[in-house]
């Protein structure tokens, strides 16, 4: 079966659904779909795309267990299966004082 000339010279394609605001990050063990995560969200959405026909999926979701102060969940990894993963984030806290009987 002849291959279709992108192929053949190995220029890039766009993948439909993927928007410039989202991050690849891990193919399926099947090579078949891409994960994919819009960068700056919490929580952290991380969706299956068919990058031949665009259609997507939530696959997980990921937040911090105390989401005070979070403003951004990033660097996530994952494995192919999508079983195991790691991510870190940015949380930002600050102190409040409250100041009583001033003139």
């Amino acid at each position: 079966v002849p291959r279709p000339l992108n192929e053949v010279l190995h220029e890039p394609l766009a993948v439909p659904g993927v928007s410039a605001l989202e991050l690849p990050l891990q193919w399926s063990p099947d090579a078949k779909f891409l994960y994919v995560m819009r960068a700056g969200q919490v929580p952290a959405r991380v969706f299956r795309l068919d990058p031949f026909t665009g259609r997507r999926e939530l696959l997980k979701e990921f937040t911090p267990s105390d989401p005070a102060g979070v403003v951004e969940v990033q660097g996530i990894v994952m494995t192919p299966d999508a079983a195991s993963y790691a991510y870190t984030y940015i949380r930002i806290l600050s102190t409040l004082y409250v100041a009583e009987g001033l003139r």
